[in-house]
């Protein structure tokens, strides 16, 4: 390797030169045939333009004569500290040595015969002696210069704290750290010195745990990477000593686990498993906001032992499944559900009883969404799931299906009561068969056959509700005629409550044997199950 050489100009090249301006400089060529000024004093113009210009190259370094060098005067900056040094007119340097000229936090020219510095330095020049003189001198400023940061063209040392004028770096394609090193415990201790490391036991334990990691005042939010050294030798980390752990220990025992740490206070770190399989098993009840989640083998929630009451026709969520309670006892509605979060599901159950107790979900009223028609809770123990989106509470389904969900609140359905078999030879004035009602509907008509055909005059067989006959005369009951085996009622609308009682009564036989009475009863889609 060798330093270029300038090639010649030509006389014709050099000629062409004068008078002109160099434009790199800004010296003005001297002009040929001078006379006056003469071309001594030109040429002494162009020395003080480059005397000027070398005065303004601080720091650089020169041979002075035999094992002696200067080194011109500078302003420079270590970290973000600004220095002046004054130079120095001859300093001699050691025989048949390679000295590493520097300047340093004090101002002055320091020299090392081995190396650059480990401490915050500014480079001035390498300087190469024989036993008597100055042989080689490599300029060294240059190394200083940090490649694209910005306003900050002082030294920083590759191991040091790195400033970028506190920016944050942004957009970064790749990042990468060193080669990670074994950190091996001491009394439950480790100390990093830089971002990756392996944790080993202590004198190769088959087991130990890691307590604490010394802090760095200076260093917060520093980060630390931990994996495990070697898998036969297990190392736990506790929060018994300065780390803090959200999901208890951490048991390095693979060589592909790892755990991320960051230094948070002047004393403390924090930790997390990054590609841990599980957390370990559960040995306790979790406690979720106060609600046990137990022996779980699956996603689900335990009913309560004891209902929510209804409020102002609004409860307030308290758990993936909930039973309510009307407000004062009685038959009670609810269109509001407080609380809970986004995507949260409930399951809500009425707690039974009579329809004369249940609970009405209505839709729209207020945050309750429904699929079709309002939904009766409280009999039968139903239940209707919810989904909770923005503000609202969305039906996902309901169980079981009542025919009013199928057909609509308020349409009629027909339901069939009976039929009533009255075997033998039949009895007058005696009531049979009691029916009791399982929930309001309506009796349209009755309908009655004999397998004996009466003779001489009519088989008549009355209804009766509560022990009352239904109809306003025997004319519009039952009236099977003479030699006839069937007659239907006349056409009537009794209403039957829930717990009613029906029952049926010949009045006169003429010889009819064996009756069966049957009835047209229709219920609404509001009542029935």
């Amino acid at each position: 390797m060798a330093n270029p050489v300038f090639p010649s100009l030509t006389d014709a090249e050099a000629l062409a030169l004068s008078d002109t301006v160099n434009a790199a400089t800004g010296i003005r060529h001297v002009q040929s045939g001078l006379t006056k000024p003469s071309l001594y004093t030109r040429l002494k113009e162009v020395e003080a333009y480059l005397f000027d210009l070398m005065g303004r190259l601080g720091g650089a370094c020169i041979r002075v004569g035999g094992l002696n060098v200067g080194v011109f005067a500078l302003n420079y900056q270590i970290g973000a500290t600004e220095k002046v040094f004054a130079g120095i007119a001859s300093q001699a340097l050691s025989p048949s040595v390679t000295s590493y000229l520097y300047l340093d936090n004090d101002e002055t020219l320091k020299i090392s015969t081995t190396a650059w510095p480990g401490t915050g330095h500014f480079k001035i020049a390498k300087v190469t002696t024989n036993g008597t003189d100055v042989t080689a001198i490599l300029d060294a400023r240059l190394e200083n210069f940090q490649i694209d940061i910005v306003n900050a063209w002082w030294s920083v040392l590759a191991g040091g704290d790195v400033d970028i004028n506190k920016y944050a770096i942004k957009c970064i394609g790749e990042v990468w750290y060193s080669t990670s090193t074994e950190l091996t415990l001491a009394s439950d201790t480790i100390t990093p010195t830089r971002v990756m490391h392996s944790v080993d036991t202590q004198a190769d334990a088959a087991a130990d745990d890691l307590v604490t990691i010394t802090a760095d005042a200076a260093k917060i939010n520093r980060l630390l990477i931990l994996r495990c050294e070697n898998a036969a030798r297990v190392v736990t980390i506790k929060s018994t000593g300065n780390i803090k752990l959200k999901h208890g220990n951490l048991v390095l025992d693979d060589v592909e686990k790892f755990v991320l740490a960051m230094q948070i206070t002047t004393t403390t770190w924090i930790a997390e498993p990054m590609n841990f399989a599980s957390f370990g098993p559960l040995l306790e009840d979790l406690n979720c906001a106060g609600k046990a989640l137990k022996e779980v083998g699956g996603a689900g929630s335990k009913i309560p032992a004891t209902a929510t009451q209804i409020v102002s026709n609004a409860i307030t969520y308290d758990g993936m499944s909930m039973l309510i309670a009307s407000e004062s006892g009685g038959a009670d509605q609810l269109d509001t559900i407080n609380g809970g979060f986004e995507g949260a599901w409930l399951v809500l159950q009425g707690t039974g009883g009579p329809i004369g107790d249940a609970q009405t979900v209505r839709h729209a009223v207020g945050n309750i969404q429904l699929s079709g028609a309002d939904f009766i809770l409280g009999y039968v123990a139903p239940v209707i799931v919810f989904q909770k989106a923005g503000s609202n509470w969305y039906e996902r389904f309901r169980a079981p299906i009542a025919l009013r969900d199928l057909v609509g609140t308020g349409q009629v359905i027909p339901y069939a009561v009976g039929p009533c078999h009255y075997p033998g030879t039949l009895t007058i004035n005696q009531e049979t068969w009691d029916y009791l009602a399982p929930f309001p509907f309506k009796l349209k008509r009755a309908r009655g056959r004999v397998r004996t055909a009466p003779t001489g005059g009519s088989c008549v067989i009355d209804v009766l509700k509560n022990g009352a006959s239904i109809f306003a005369a025997p004319a519009n009951a039952i009236n099977i005629p003479d030699g006839q085996l069937e007659d239907n009622s006349d056409t009537i609308d009794v209403d039957v409550a829930a717990g009613d009682r029906i029952s049926v009564k010949v009045l006169t036989v003429n010889g009819a044997v064996s009756a069966t009475v049957s009835f047209d009863a229709w219920t609404q889609a509001s009542t029935a199950a």
